[in-house]
Formats: C-alpha cells, structure tokens, sequence
C-alpha cells in the first residue's frame, strides 16, 4: 500500500470506526441498564481498542452481539458464558 492509498481510506476506516465503536458503547449500555449494572463507556472503548489491537495480529473478526443478546436473554451472569460460547463456537468451527 503506498502512502496515498493511506491517506485516502483513513477518513473512511476513522468513521467506520467511530460508528462501530459507538454501536458497541450504546448496546453495552442498553444491557448494563437491563440488568441494572453498572457501565462505564471508558471501559468498553479501552477493551475494544485492546481486542482489535490484539486480534489484527490473528485477522479476527470482532464478535457477535447476537451471542450477547442470546447470553442476556437466557440469564447468563457471570463471563463464563462468553468464554462457554467462544469454546462452543471454536468446536463447531472445527467440525
């Protein structure tokens, strides 16, 4: 990629970014308040910019809020349910 290729998608992958990054703040808000947690947005963005940092070395794809809805739904409450369906999902990937 040369520099001007760069330059030219920055704005778009900033804005894309941005909107994702929002999304993700406003749907972890609307769970917090439906479990009545508490939800701290600095939190979220920290984890978010740690897991696509982590995760561009391994070309993930960021995960699914319909698991978190699934989870949310069916009375999940501790993060072992997350990595439960991570470990699922890992196995029927496998399959």
């Amino acid at each position: 990629m040369s520099f001007t290729v760069i330059v030219e998608l920055l704005p778009v992958a900033a804005t894309v970014a941005f909107v994702g990054l929002l999304e993700a703040i406003s749907i972890g808000r609307s769970f917090a308040l439906r479990r009545d947690e508490p939800y701290d947005p600095s939190e979220k963005m920290f984890g978010q910019g740690l897991s696509n940092a982590v995760g561009s070395v391994f070309q993930y794809y960021a995960g699914s809020f319909a698991r978190s809805g699934l989870n949310a739904d069916s009375g999940a409450q501790t993060p072992f349910s997350t990595i439960f369906a991570a470990a699922f999902l890992v196995v029927l990937l496998l399959l």
